[in-house]
């Protein structure tokens, strides 16, 4: 699932150009596609901190000088992670979906959080075409029940 935050990153500095100017509607189009689908990544990511909080119950509990206490363990890589479970589910309104503010800082935190020199570029051309069939299929469905944010129901 690491191949969606790779590939959000690819596809929205690809946009970058054509994503602030006001004409370029496809482009706006294309991005609340793109969007839809980190509140997936959102999900995995919770998945893995359930797994790890479950891992956490099962090990004995270790008493001792080296126990640190629960603020401890606050730093930036945590903070950066409870930004993107809880920022990206804003997304599935359509009213910040084709918000290019929070898309740039959902952009800037997931590349903090995932930097290039730990991306699995394993398989590329096998996720590159998953990722295209998951833009389709969310282009598609967005389209097909005018749920884009320059759309309305009216013109049915």
């Amino acid at each position: 699932m690491s191949f969606v935050s790779i590939a959000y990153f690819v596809t929205c500095c690809g946009l970058m150009p054509w994503m602030f100017r006001r004409s370029n509607l496809n482009a706006l189009r294309l991005l609340q596609a793109v969007n839809i689908w980190l509140p997936l990544y959102s999900f995995f990511l919770l998945q893995q901190w359930m797994g790890f909080y479950r891992l956490a119950q099962l090990l004995p509990e270790v008493k001792g000088q080296s126990s640190q206490q629960w603020y401890e363990w606050i730093d930036g890589n945590l903070l950066a992670q409870i930004l993107l479970i809880t920022l990206p589910f804003l997304f599935v309104w359509k009213r910040w979906r084709a918000h290019r503010g929070l898309s740039l800082f959902l952009l800037i935190v997931l590349y903090w959080y995932h930097p290039y020199k730990y991306w699995d570029l394993y398989n590329w051309h096998l996720h590159a075409a998953e990722w295209v069939s998951l833009l389709c299929l969310s282009f598609s469905v967005l389209w097909l029940t005018r749920s884009f944010a320059d759309q309305s129901k009216k013109n049915v």
